[in-house]
């Protein structure tokens, strides 16, 4: 999301048309820990490795001035945290291993290899599991590392190439040493201001 000179309200405007996109995101990659419990057989999009990042994603949209998100999708945030902090330790490892290579670049730090986040995914876990790793097919795995020496750029918590400037990134708030039950909690202490804001008060949902 290329920043510019918005103005607070294009911001405001841009967040909102994100976010549904968003959560369609973060609910596909916690469809196989519905409830905390890992199931391998889930049909999802997303791989659940990525959720921790993707709850990161979310922290610029939550008890904000002026409303992004509907109580409903609140209270799937809400719901997605409780079942990641619920789910398989291994799970929650695997998923702190990726959101740890998207802090600790923003931090200037090193990104792991994807061979070895794949190698690191998929160790001890049984080979029906292993097809949530992170990083997916030899051929991507090739295709990424020989843009390795590409520029990167600053980013939302993606990495990608090129002169990008976002307008928002949720890892400047966090330090590089940041682990999964600090976004979880950050997340969840937000949310739960934001609703409760919206009972005190009231508000109409988008």
């Amino acid at each position: 999301m290329q920043s510019g000179q918005d103005t607070p309200s294009a911001t405001l405007n841009r967040k909102r048309t994100a976010s549904p996109a968003l959560i369609t995101t973060i609910t596909s990659a916690a469809e196989s820990i519905r409830g905390g419990l890992f199931d391998p057989s889930a049909d999802s999009v997303m791989q659940v490795d990525g959720l921790l990042v993707l709850l990161g994603e979310a922290l610029p949209f939550v008890n904000q001035q002026q409303r992004v998100l509907s109580t409903d999708r609140l209270v799937t945030l809400l719901r997605v945290a409780e079942d990641l902090e619920t789910v398989n330790p291994k799970i929650f490892a695997r998923c702190e291993d990726v959101l740890c290579a998207a802090v600790g670049n923003e931090h200037g730090g090193e990104t792991p290899s994807p061979r070895a986040l794949l190698r690191k995914s998929t160790s001890g876990l049984t080979t029906a599991s292993s097809q949530f790793s992170f990083v997916g097919s030899s051929a991507m795995l090739g295709s990424h590392e020989s843009k390795e020496s590409a520029k990167t750029s600053e980013g939302s918590g993606v990495l990608v190439n090129g002169d990008v400037k976002r307008g928002w990134d949720w890892r400047k708030g966090l330090n590089q040493s940041a682990k999964g039950e600090d976004v979880v909690k950050i997340l969840r202490f937000a949310v739960v201001q934001e609703i409760g804001r919206v009972w005190a008060v009231g508000g109409e949902d988008d």
